[in-house]
């Protein structure tokens, strides 16, 4: 990545236990990234690893053409921090910033042979952010089904179909919890978080059709408001 043309884009998310970060090249398979865990998801450990990840690539922050950013749903925290974050640099670099959705991210990791995807995270509370894909046949691109939706956990388990491939967090954390429906197809777990090669995929789909965002006015697509919000919310009299 040394060569300066064409520029990379810088591209991240934050939205599950697992922080993703990479300098990607646009145009070719090129990408150079790391990952984070859980506990490196705050400010005090993401910049560094942005800025450490730009050195070790051989990038200063001015050689970057523009960032992609995961903007949920997902984490409260990891998706303000990181928005957060891109902010800061789109400003001082004078880029533009382009969004994905999260749950597309990890869709991105599904088999290439599975023809109805269903993604998932958990939204705490009995809930679970979910979204639904498909393609015509194997190896095809994956196309959306609707919206990201926040739905009770329990219904959304009901609505899933025999053949459906499900993929996402829980099916690490709750694989042998939750009542999964029978015949459908359980993701590999090396498959249920975000990946690198996953995330440079979606930036450069992001990058090269997505709408720029706004960075005075963009916010994380939360779907829904945080347990705090709806406490303080509860604690607000109405007339």
């Amino acid at each position: 990545m040394n060569d300066p043309s064409p520029q990379p884009i810088l591209a991240l998310d934050a939205s599950t236990d697992r922080a993703v970060v990479a300098i990607v090249d646009p145009f070719t398979q090129d990408v150079r990234g790391r990952t984070l865990d859980a506990r490196q998801r705050h400010a005090a450990e993401l910049a560094p690893a942005i800025h450490g990840l730009l050195q070790s690539a051989g990038c200063r922050p001015r050689d970057v053409c523009g960032i992609a950013v995961g903007l949920g749903p997902g984490s409260f925290t990891g998706l303000r921090v990181a928005l957060g974050l891109v902010k800061g640099l789109a400003f001082g670099i004078g880029c533009d910033v382009a969004g994905f959705s999260s749950l597309d991210l990890l869709a991105a990791a599904a088999h290439p042979e599975a023809l109805s995807v269903q993604v998932v995270i958990e939204a705490q509370r009995d809930a679970v952010y979910a979204a639904s894909l498909t393609r015509p046949t194997p190896h095809q691109p994956l196309a959306r089904i609707g919206p990201d939706r926040v739905l009770n956990q329990t219904d959304w388990l009901a609505s899933l179909q025999p053949g459906d491939y499900v993929l996402g967090p829980p099916l690490i954390r709750r694989r042998r919890e939750w009542p999964w429906p029978e015949a459908v197809v359980l993701a590999e777990p090396e498959r249920c978080l975000p990946t690198l090669d996953a995330l440079a995929q979606i930036a450069r789909v992001a990058w090269r059709t997505g709408s720029r965002l706004d960075i005075l006015t963009a916010e994380p697509h939360y779907l829904r408001p945080s347990a705090a919000e709806q406490k303080a919310a509860a604690r607000i009299p109405t007339a």
